[in-house]
């Protein structure tokens, strides 16, 4: 690299870190909001050692080759203490799991539900006879649930995020094939969906309220450390619009 591209990869780095360092504390204390940091701040570490590196051995040409010896006897070491990390991850498991490492709970509770939607989604519209159209038998609105809707989205099935209940308004299109709406923590702790219902609870049918268990990172974007519930259970609800 000239010395032009290794100042303005430097200089984007820096710029990464110090914005990150600066706007993370700032936002909602979103634990996977610090892998952007961590990125950039191993990027800087190993750049730095680099450069210490070829610096002192450029300057001293009797130090490059014990250079070269440490930095094989580094890489040795840190595949050996790898080895150590992955061995005891992989023969202990359960172990981790019950006292410290929150990394492998379970993670796959909304998952689940989203399974369990499914099925009683389907089997109200198999029920009522509903023909495909264009291969859609229903569609599903899913308020305030970003990962929940991943899930519904990656079954191959129609539904959308919304964060209004505009669809079910009169003024909306009309409504041809079977309609649902699936809510969660983030609409029931919401004042603004608590208001819209109740502005058209007429027009919902409650179907079925589903219970899964977030795991501690998912917690931690809502709760204090100090504060941490546990086992704490939450909701999901499946309405069907009229």
């Amino acid at each position: 690299m000239t010395d032009d591209s290794t100042l303005l990869a430097c200089s984007l780095l820096a710029v990464w870190f110090v914005g990150l360092l600066l706007a993370t504390p700032l936002y909602k204390p979103y634990p996977r909001l610090t892998l952007p940091l961590l990125m950039s701040t191993w990027l800087g570490m190993g750049a730095s050692l680099s450069w210490t590196l070829r610096s002192k051995a450029s300057v001293e040409p009797q130090f490059a080759n014990s250079a070269r010896r440490t930095i094989g006897y580094g890489n040795w070491l840190l595949v050996g203490v790898s080895l150590l990390i992955l061995g005891y991850c992989v023969f202990g498991p359960s172990r981790l799991s019950l006292q410290h490492t929150v990394a492998w709970q379970s993670r796959d509770g909304l998952r689940v539900v989203a399974n369990q939607v499914l099925a009683d989604v389907e089997r109200i519209a198999e029920q009522e006879g509903q023909q495909d159209m264009h291969g859609i038998r229903f569609i599903l609105y899913v308020y305030a649930e970003p990962a929940l809707y991943y899930h519904l989205s990656a079954a191959d099935v129609v539904a959308q995020p919304v964060g209004n209940l505009d669809f079910i308004h009169p003024n909306a299109p009309p409504r041809i094939l079977p309609t649902f709406l699936v809510s969660g923590p983030h609409a029931h702790r919401s004042p603004e969906f608590e208001e819209q219902m109740r502005m058209v609870d007429d027009k919902f049918e409650f179907v079925d309220e589903y219970d899964y268990l977030p795991s501690d990172l998912v917690l931690l974007n809502e709760y204090h450390p100090d504060r941490f519930p546990k086992k704490l259970l939450q909701q999901i609800r499946l309405y069907r619009a009229h």
